[in-house]
């Protein structure tokens, strides 16, 4: 089954708290552009992807031998990641609703066919394949290059606001971006935040995802909480 080239997925999981490597987010857009039409509902078979190194390898314009290391580093701390997601419904006094999941249940590696096999969470498939309004879409040719799992989440986060011409503008909470992104505390210090995350992030994405970016600052005070994005995909 041929791979998707346009990754789809709620703004939910847009907008939810994890952290993933660069070669964990490749996997998950290998495999949910396998399957991104998969069974709806309760069936357990929603959420399986087999694939080979060739395939993993054409992706990303990588070496074979490059890819097998990346995809075996990648699966060793996959099945112990989590992702949360907000639920803004159940939100009481300053707590917020969560839903939190494991991204995998399975993992294999079959030598004798020279495949590999993920099975993401099935609980986690709507968020992928049950999209009828808010949305977001990537297409795999932008955000291949990418190699900061951070600058991959801004990415994803700018393309949620990003109109039909490629054009976009968005708000974006400093301490929001330090949660849903995981990026460290650390970065709650400006200077941490705009030299370790901001810069690097934005640099690539116009580099590698061919997105022109500006930003300004926003400030309460003399704190900076938000910063504004204006940026157009050319």
């Amino acid at each position: 089954m041929p791979v998707s080239k346009i990754i789809a997925q709620s703004n939910e999981m847009t907008e939810a708290a994890y952290h993933l490597t660069r070669d964990q987010k490749r996997i998950l857009f290998l495999a949910v552009g396998r399957i991104r039409n998969a069974t709806k509902g309760g069936d357990q078979s929603a959420g399986l992807c087999e694939f080979t190194v060739a395939e993993y390898a054409d992706m990303y314009n990588l070496p074979s031998a490059e890819a097998s290391k990346d995809i075996r580093s990648a699966l060793a701390g996959f099945a112990a990641k989590e992702v949360c997601i907000f639920r803004p419904e159940e939100d009481e006094g300053g707590e917020k609703g969560s839903e939190v999941y494991p991204w995998m249940i399975k993992k294999a590696y079959s030598p004798r066919r020279g495949t590999y096999i993920v099975h993401l969470n099935p609980y986690l498939m709507p968020f992928f394949t049950s999209l009828e309004k808010r949305f977001t879409k990537i297409k795999i040719k932008d955000v291949a290059g990418i190699t900061n799992p951070y600058a991959i989440r801004l990415y994803e986060s700018l393309c949620q606001y990003k109109n039909a011409e490629g054009a976009g503008f968005a708000v974006l909470g400093v301490e929001w971006m330090i949660e849903r992104y995981g990026l460290p505390k650390s970065y709650l210090k400006m200077a941490e935040f705009k030299r370790g995350f901001l810069i690097k992030a934005i640099k690539e994405i116009k580099e590698k995802a061919h997105m022109s970016i500006t930003y300004s600052e926003k400030k309460i005070g003399n704190r900076i909480t938000h910063f504004q994005f204006t940026y157009q995909q050319n």
